[in-house]
């Protein structure tokens, strides 16, 4: 991954997971999207929305799968996120069941993300399970997600 756009997992159960991403103007993103007016691009947006997604299959399988976007849509956009906010994404797993992990089944997830409590966008993505060395190096993984743990326990201090 270039841009790892999750600082920190807030909630995670069986079939829902929150986590966050603050964004420093020192993001390359901002570089080019625009240089006057810097503004997170709704594709950032929803690539948030997938790693936090596999965040939370790794997770619940132990880096066994993860998941592969094959289709969004009914995404909307409500509002600029900009370098200072702080954008919390949402995620509602497989219509509130736990995920039956079965390489090549389909699960839907609905995404949302917020900035001060306001929503700023919406959608549902359709990812296809896969076998998670098929994608990923299960190195880099771990350790990205033992610091995601580790940053929510100093949140939560």
């Amino acid at each position: 991954m270039r841009n790892i756009f999750i600082d920190s997992i807030e909630k995670i159960n069986a079939s829902f997971i929150e986590g966050s991403k603050y964004l420093s103007i020192n993001e390359d993103i901002f570089r080019d999207h625009f240089p006057n007016s810097p503004m997170l691009p709704a594709a950032m947006m929803i690539e948030t929305s997938i790693q936090l997604s596999r965040i939370f299959v790794w997770s619940a399988t132990n880096f066994e799968y993860t998941l592969l976007p094959v289709e969004l849509s009914n995404f909307r956009f409500f509002d600029v996120v900009r370098p200072g906010n702080i954008l919390k994404v949402s995620l509602y797993i497989h219509k509130g069941e736990e995920i039956d992990y079965v390489p090549g089944k389909a699960v839907k997830i609905k995404a949302f993300g917020y900035k001060n409590n306001k929503k700023v966008f919406q959608g549902v993505i359709q990812f296809k399970i896969i076998e998670f060395l098929n994608l990923h190096n299960e190195d880099f993984c771990r350790k990205y997600l033992e610091f995601l743990v580790e940053n929510k326990q100093e949140l939560d201090n």
